[in-house]
């Protein structure tokens, strides 16, 4: 037993400093659209949660939040009038390097405005809403409120 307790913290020491920070960081990515009640918002990821809950102003908030390699993720934006479409991709080449990275996304719309979400890897919440919503996850709850 104290063998294995030895190499267990033999294991621990060998990680430089940069890599166990690294590897225990949390990033993340903050935007801001402004809009107008009555848009639709577009969602397609190639993995993470989402979380989208409403406000009384004309904005969408965005927080991407993620640990693991980030190098894989590529997230783009494109505001078109008063809609927003948001689409992440996971290079599937990495795939094996980035299986323990988490994504979330927490968002926040006006109260009356449409959804159209769709994740490959996670939840999908949403709270609140006045609008058409479609939402499809293949690995994940749905929670409408």
């Amino acid at each position: 037993m104290q063998q294995l307790f030895l190499l267990c913290i033999l294991a621990f020491l060998t990680l430089s400093p940069a890599q166990f920070t690294e590897a225990a960081a949390q990033k993340q990515e903050k935007k801001s659209f402004p809009v107008v009640s009555g848009g639709l918002l577009t969602v397609e990821s190639d993995l993470g949660s989402i979380s989208v809950t409403t406000h009384a102003i004309d904005e969408i908030h965005v927080l991407l939040e993620y640990d693991g390699d980030n190098q894989s993720i590529n997230t783009e934006y494109e505001k078109d009038g008063k809609n927003l479409r948001i689409v992440t991709t996971v290079d599937r080449n990495l795939w094996d390097r980035i299986t323990g990275c988490k994504l979330h996304y927490d968002i926040r719309v006006p109260r009356s405005y449409n959804l159209d979400l769709s994740t490959a890897g996670g939840g999908i919440d949403i709270a609140d809403l006045q609008g058409r919503i479609d939402a499809a996850t293949s690995g994940g709850s749905l929670t409408f409120g």
